[in-house]
């Protein structure tokens, strides 16, 4: 175990607690069940794998999950610099703007990682 792996392993609270994002999530989607928290537990925003880190198919580098965008025709997920990007206005859950990509994949525009597929967008989680 990585020294970052093992202070986040020892970091974590006896009792679980949600994940920020799933929080936020939940309230204005009641279907929405929120994660317990595994990552960056000591933050104000402590996350789920869901909500970690992301590897993108174009890049290659893991980032945040708000900065990644699925496409289902290709079945890749993508970061912001795989395309042009658009702000977006009007609800998207909690969020009252969101992105938008135009995907170099299929020509459509595609939203944030939330719309995949849950088992596909853990196989990109970053691993501690």
């Amino acid at each position: 175990m990585s020294d970052d792996a093992a202070s986040e392993a020892r970091s974590r609270p006896s009792n679980p607690m949600n994940c920020y994002y799933c929080d936020q999530i939940a309230a204005t989607d009641h279907a929405y069940a929120p994660r317990i928290v595994e990552f960056d537990t000591g933050s104000e925003a402590p996350r789920c794998a869901w909500h970690w880190r992301f590897v993108c198919d174009h890049c290659g580098k893991a980032g945040h999950f708000m900065t990644r965008f699925y496409c289902p025709a290709s079945g890749r997920l993508l970061c912001r610099e795989a395309g042009r990007v658009e702000p977006q206005l009007g609800t998207f859950w909690a969020w009252e703007n969101w992105w938008s990509l135009h995907c170099p994949e299929c020509g459509e525009h595609r939203r944030l990682s939330q719309g995949a597929p849950f088992s596909y967008v853990l196989s990109f989680v970053k691993k501690p």
